[in-house]
């Protein structure tokens, strides 16, 4: 179960993997995207993609979660 919880919290570690190799071979993505307006001070660029990466890294959790629901019966979700 622990291998879960590393799957779904892995998505940032990606995205930080993504800027050095798209920066170093210069790719186009969001790694480089990232890159050049961090360089060029352009600030709303910078926050669209670290909300993108904040949103994958909660889809994330909430993917590992329910793959605990799924994977082991024994867990439950309560309301309270």
């Amino acid at each position: 179960m622990p291998v879960v919880t590393l799957l779904g919290l892995y998505v940032p570690y990606l995205f930080g993997g993504s800027l050095v190799t798209e920066a170093t071979f210069n790719y186009p993505g969001m790694g480089l995207l990232f890159w050049d307006a961090a360089q060029n001070r352009d600030y709303p660029i910078l926050l669209g993609v670290v909300l993108v990466i904040s949103v994958a890294t909660v889809v994330g959790s909430l993917l590992a979660d329910l793959a605990y629901a799924w994977l082991d019966p024994r867990v439950r979700f309560s309301s309270s």
